[in-house]
């Protein structure tokens, strides 16, 4: 993909116009849009896997523990791949697999909480 810069001049750009800030910073909601096939899932992808992305989270968190699950809604994809049930599946997975001892945490069923999101 080549090389990616995300730093902008700070003395020139707002907090929502610097990527790596705004991970920092742990403030509000970055929200990214285009049009279909403009490269939105591309792009996350990228950052997903982007080791710059932990780095800045970890100054976020003080080197607390972090979980950055993921997850990618799929039109074309099964039923699960474009459905909430999917969504929750999968991070609940991740979170699980990255974390066992939360197996005992969880106060919420799944159905319910399912249930309250559909």
């Amino acid at each position: 993909m080549g090389e990616n810069n995300w730093n902008v001049d700070e003395a020139k750009a707002p907090l929502w116009d610097d990527f790596s800030v705004w991970l920092k910073s742990g403030e509000g909601l970055y929200w990214i849009n285009g049009k279909a096939g403009s490269g939105k899932s591309t792009l996350m992808n990228y950052i997903c896997q982007d080791g710059r992305r932990l780095e800045y989270l970890k100054e976020w968190s003080l080197n607390r523990q972090l979980l950055t699950p993921s997850y990618f809604f799929w039109a074309a994809g099964s039923r699960q791949q474009k459905s909430i049930d999917g969504l929750l599946r999968s991070l609940i997975y991740q979170m699980l697999t990255k974390y066992p001892e939360l197996v005992g945490c969880l106060k919420v069923s799944y159905a319910l909480l399912v249930s309250t999101l559909c």
